[in-house]
């Protein structure tokens, strides 16, 4: 099945209002069909949020904004609904590419550096019949998960061990969380993820490139978000060719707005050859996506190298 087959409620109820809510709206009407795949999209992102009492009941509860600022994705409600529901199309279609078992199999899944939510709470219905579980070093936002979502969700420390038995998951996610860690915590947390995946399992991490620099460079709004420069973000792929692993420091009233980062945190860039050399005796690569989440992160599929 398709990804949005999985997700969009198959409820008599929801259609009918689904298709009354584009009856009322010409706006909805001269932006896409009633039966489109892009009006599902706004009836997931927008619906419950515009129609609460008509279609809030199929939607999981949306955290407050205190628990979104500190997540990727934004702080408005549709930005988290919208970012998420993205990234979880990603994850869905690289498990089907990447991953052995079947998405219905009952897949364990991961999510490391789970935040309040935005992707995991998808997960449940993108990957059918599966088991998830949450972890984040904000205790606040892990509570908010496993008070509305549907999950195992404990928080952890800022180093590991993580709080699950060793080979407990098929597949362990991870979104924007090794785009921060020092060198040396990086090193500490790939080895603690391969402890707690199955041995035929993978990871799925996202990291800032070469093209994440690029885009840098031209865009003035992204250079504030990551307080990189133009002339940073050039000098840094420069670099990168050569010593392919590198941090820009984040400045300390950034990082306390975060709440729980570790003190080195600062915005990481890396290449495919770091992965390669400096995970070497952890992981092999099964497959590499160059901004594959949000046209900006790479993805890298991960197999734990068999001992």
């Amino acid at each position: 099945m398709q990804f949005l087959d999985l997700i969009v409620p198959d409820d008599a109820e929801f259609r009918r209002l689904a298709l009354a809510i584009h009856g009322e709206r010409v706006d909805l009407q001269r932006a896409f069909p009633a039966n489109s795949a892009a009006f599902a999209r706004w009836l997931l992102v927008h619906g419950p949020l515009e129609y609460p009492d008509r279609l809030g009941r199929w939607s999981l509860p949306v955290p407050p904004v205190d628990l979104r600022r500190t997540a990727c994705g934004g702080s408005d409600a549709s930005d988290h609904l919208r970012t998420g529901l993205d990234d979880a199309e990603a994850i869905f279609d690289l498990t089907r590419t990447f991953v052995d078992a079947p998405v219905d199999s009952g897949l364990r899944v991961l999510d490391f550096g789970c935040a309040c939510g935005r992707l995991v709470r998808w997960l449940p219905r993108a990957l059918p019949n599966s088991r998830i579980s949450g972890c984040d070093v904000r205790v606040a936002a892990v509570d908010w998960c496993q008070q509305n979502l549907v999950g195992d969700f404990r928080p952890n420390g800022v180093e590991p061990p993580l709080p699950f038995a060793d080979h407990s998951f098929d597949l362990v996610v991870s979104l924007s969380v090794f785009t921060h860690l020092t060198r040396e915590s990086n090193a500490r947390w790939i080895a603690e993820l391969v402890r707690v995946t199955k041995p035929n399992g993978r990871l799925l991490l996202s990291m800032l490139g070469t093209f994440a620099l690029f885009v840098i460079q031209r865009q003035p709004e992204t250079q504030r978000f990551f307080e990189v420069s133009a002339e940073q973000a050039r000098d840094y792929a420069r670099r990168l060719a050569s010593e392919h692993w590198l941090i820009h420091p984040t400045s300390p009233h950034y990082v306390a707005g975060l709440g729980g980062v570790e003190p080195g945190y600062g915005q990481v860039f890396n290449d495919e050859t770091f992965v390669r050399t400096a995970w070497a005796s952890l992981v092999e690569i099964v497959g590499v996506v160059p901004a594959g989440l949000g046209l900006f992160q790479d993805f890298y599929m991960l197999r734990p190298k068999q001992r």
